[in-house]
């Protein structure tokens, strides 16, 4: 992803975050709840840590990773390289800001 810096602004207390490649830096404030797929039409996970969570949630700075979308890594028109499976995580604090 490069050295990309995003704001993750609290929504409801809580924040999910889905990705296609697991940030593996040990700064990262990301809470990884594990592998899990994200094959479109999942519905919105419920709030809270742990579970398989779906991809197709809200999720910054990336948007929505909803089936077609921008960040959905199955349309033909993501920037994304595709894959198979992506990595969710629930983050649970004030804005915070990472980097990758």
């Amino acid at each position: 992803m490069g050295n990309l810096v995003g704001l993750l602004l609290p929504q409801d207390g809580s924040f999910y975050k889905c990705s296609p490649i697991r940030p593996m830096s040990p700064r990262s404030p990301l809470e990884p709840t594990g592998p899990s797929p994200c094959t479109p039409g999942k519905p919105r996970p419920p709030a809270g840590p742990g579970g398989p969570y779906s991809g197709h949630v809200p999720v910054s700075p990336w948007g929505p990773c909803e089936p077609g979308g921008p960040n959905d890594p199955w349309s033909p028109f993501s920037p994304v390289v595709t894959h198979q499976e992506c990595f969710c995580y629930y983050i649970q604090a004030s804005p915070t800001v990472f980097a990758f």
